[in-house]
């Protein structure tokens, strides 16, 4: 990664941070109202516990450590599980957490925002990943024709 490349990610970070400060923190003795109606906003076979418990986890871990990639990614891959997609249900939630000084509700623009933020810092984290794993996946079309023309070779 370029040294451009870990400023605009550590700025995404710390952006996706800002934004989940916005919504109550992820506790279920402190805001249970919240956060139960977050979860039945998703999905109702996932008990609260999940949603707090993975958001509280990979908060508290990037706020940590910010520059580890490893838990950027996961708070990522989370925010966009929880937060993307046009959920009526969800942005009424998050209304309630982002209503703005001069009293409009924000909770789409919220939620839109947190997936915006998310996808930012996920994308390079994943690709990186995927390349990790498969060195050759940006040279496959290359590959492809090296295997097509040694099959002709071998009469194939």
């Amino acid at each position: 990664m370029t040294d451009d490349a870990a400023v605009r990610l550590a700025a995404d970070v710390n952006h996706l941070l800002e934004l989940l400060d916005l919504l109550p923190v992820p506790d279920l003795d402190d805001h249970p109202e919240f956060w139960k109606a977050f979860a039945q906003a998703h999905w109702s076979g996932f008990k609260t516990s999940y949603f707090v418990g993975k958001l509280s986890l990979w908060i508290e871990r990037v706020d940590s450590d910010p520059a580890n990639t490893t838990s950027a990614h996961q708070l990522a891959e989370y925010c966009l599980m929880f937060f993307d997609g046009g959920s009526p249900a969800l942005w009424e939630v998050l209304d309630g957490a982002a209503v703005s000084a001069t009293g409009s509700r924000s909770g789409r623009r919220l939620a839109e925002s947190l997936s915006e933020a998310a996808w930012r810092v996920y994308v390079p984290l994943e690709s990186a990943q995927r390349r990790e794993d498969r060195p050759s996946r940006r040279r496959s079309d290359t590959i492809r024709q090296l295997r097509q023309g040694a099959r002709r070779d071998d009469g194939g």
